[in-house]
């Protein structure tokens, strides 16, 4: 994955509000071991370091490992350690020595928190997992979330109750003016409109260090209007109310989030989530605010081009999955395809994960929701199997369901049982589907018959 090509280099420069006598609705948060959320410094600032260098732009880096690190992923005998065991995996990657001072190594590349996250799950996490070397998060935060947008009030409230469902969340600032952003971990704050709105503020691990703030560093939310009305989201960084010319403005987030684990391979592959608040429509009374809605977005790794039934998308060639209408009359209206890349030899997996607002039930065998799945010859696939499992924290609860093909279909045809899979409303927060290719039953008796023959061959 070229993790460059995502967004510009990152600022060093650093002022921030006292935090003193402000009362939060959310946070500070902790790691999944009930240590702070960590809080990396890049390497060109810190206590070792010295002053920051202006040629180290490795915040988005330092995010990555702070959220991955934060949920569980990663070595080391706290969250703290190995988000520094992540931070340097990517300095060692991408990093190069600065001209100046040949024995420190910095990251020069500009760069996204969350295609730097994903590419550390695909080419290192996952693959020591594989290999059994324990990174596979204890608390199975195996699903992330990118929103690639400018961000709302409405998106900072809702990323704040996702802190609270024991989410970790990263956010990207654009610096007005200037070909600048930063990466920073959101760790607690203000829900918008619980105070005044020049007053709100939100708390933050930085990896711009600096000795006289310490790990949770606070900044005023500047918001374009009032409560309740809908608008931007700007942060007053440089703690000057007066110019609104310096504001930094909220371009997008990358959240890892909770999940009955899914196989290393389903996780590795074509990753479809559907959630609130990643798509948008402008506010026309708001130039730059956006209203919150849905969309899906794959986020596995190993994905090309796709087979689908569909020729709107181009003689049925995609990468992303699709409803069939768009009509909420239609009884189509809860039917999802989900393109497949056929692979020969293999039979395909398809894993569902359903994630409710709160807990319906703690029966593990109680009834999953009733999603019917056909393979793209209209073959209904029987549920093969299915597991509950609450949110670490109980706020929220998952079932993860299993469909077994007894081939590699062009695509998959999912069918929801009512609109709220579709709207996301009642207790329905978000569903992922993620495939998964296994060995078809012939090839696993010819393995067998192959390592039976081994052991005899052994025994002579």
């Amino acid at each position: 994955m070229n993790i460059t090509k995502w967004m510009g280099v990152c600022a060093c420069s650093l002022l921030v509000l006292a935090a003193t006598g402000w009362a939060y609705d959310v946070g500070p948060k902790n790691s999944t071991d009930s240590t702070p959320v960590p809080d990396v410094d890049k390497l060109g600032v810190g206590p070792l370091q010295g002053p920051s260098h202006g040629n180290d732009n490795g915040c988005w880096a330092a995010t990555a490992a702070n959220v991955l690190a934060g949920a569980g992923w990663g070595v080391g005998a706290n969250a703290q350690a190995r988000a520094d065991n992540i931070y340097n995996d990517f300095v060692q990657t991408f990093g190069s020595s600065d001209p100046n001072d040949p024995n420190q190594m910095y990251i020069q590349l500009g760069g996204n928190c969350g295609a730097a996250a994903k590419w550390w799950v695909h080419n290192v996490g996952l693959n020591s997992a594989k290999e059994g070397a324990g990174y596979t998060p204890d608390c199975n935060y195996v699903n992330f979330r990118t929103i690639d947008r400018t961000l709302s009030s409405t998106d900072y409230s809702f990323l704040l109750n996702e802190l609270t469902r024991c989410q970790y969340v990263s956010v990207f600032w654009l610096i007005p003016g200037q070909d600048l952003g930063h990466g920073m971990t959101l760790v607690g704050g203000n829900t918008y409109g619980t105070l005044d709105a020049s007053g709100e503020v939100s708390i933050w691990h930085n990896s711009d260090w600096d000795p006289a703030v310490g790990d949770d560093e606070v900044y005023t939310n500047a918001w374009r209007s009032a409560p309740p009305n809908e608008c931007t989201w700007f942060l007053d960084y440089h703690g000057t109310p007066g110019n609104q010319n310096d504001d930094w403005i909220a371009e997008g987030a990358f959240l890892d989030c909770p999940g009955k684990p899914k196989p290393v391979n389903a996780i590795d592959t074509f990753d479809v989530h559907y959630y609130y608040g990643i798509t948008n429509t402008v506010d026309p009374n708001y130039p730059q605010a956006y209203v919150s809605k849905v969309q899906m977005l794959a986020t596995g790794e190993k994905y090309g081009t796709y087979d689908a039934p569909d020729l709107r998308v181009g003689s049925g060639q995609t990468t992303e999955p699709y409803w069939v209408t768009e009509d909420p009359n239609d009884p189509n209206y809860r039917t999802l395809i989900v393109p497949n890349e056929v692979v020969e030899n293999q039979n395909k997996v398809l894993w569902l994960s359903v994630d409710y607002n709160t807990p319906i039930g703690l029966d593990p065998n109680q009834t999953p929701p009733p999603v019917v799945v056909f393979d793209d010859a209209d073959t209904e696939i029987t549920l093969d199997s299915y597991e509950w499992q609450l949110d670490p924290n109980g706020k929220g609860e998952q079932v993860l369901m299993k469909y077994v093909f007894s081939d590699q279909p062009d695509w998959e045809r999912v069918v929801f049982p009512g609109d709220p899979f579709r709207t996301l409303s009642g207790n329905i927060l978000e569903w992922n589907i993620a495939t998964e290719c296994i060995p078809e039953p012939a090839t696993l008796s010819l393995l067998a018959l192959g390592a039976v023959a081994l052991l005899r061959r052994r025994g002579n």
